[in-house]
């Protein structure tokens, strides 16, 4: 049977079986299609991360603002409702912290999901481990 002369990482030299040749040329593709994926899922996520980078920063100037805002208006009220003020703002704070953590475990489990599916794609295209 006719076939192809391929050549190894030591520059040995193979002949590759004609109906080898195919399953190699769409490995190859698939390969190729593969990174091609991923590189477009790298796009994407550094999108999202930098919107949620753009939240966080809105949200920490929104929150930067409150607080200045509730100082000014405490020092109009009384030693009781400074007190009130200042719960509330530890209160606003530890749901920010709150709503940080879910979004840091958030983009923990993306990112476990993407590695599933990386590994998952190396064993479909390539086999085994």
């Amino acid at each position: 049977s006719t076939g192809d002369l391929t050549f190894d990482n030591d520059q040995k030299v193979h002949i590759l079986k004609e109906e080898l040749q195919l399953e190699a040329q769409q490995i190859v593709s698939a390969a190729q299609q593969y990174r091609t994926t991923l590189e477009s899922f790298n796009q994407t996520s550094s999108q999202v991360i930098q919107q949620i980078d753009d939240l966080a920063l809105q949200t920490e100037k929104k929150r930067k603002r409150a607080l200045a805002l509730r100082s000014l208006n405490s020092q109009a009220q009384t030693q009781q409702e400074f007190q009130n003020a200042i719960g509330r703002g530890k209160l606003n704070c530890k749901q920010f912290e709150l709503e940080s953590t879910k979004l840091e475990i958030s983009s923990y489990e993306v990112y476990n999901n993407v590695v599933k599916q990386t590994k998952t794609a190396i064993t479909e295209i390539f086999g085994g481990e």
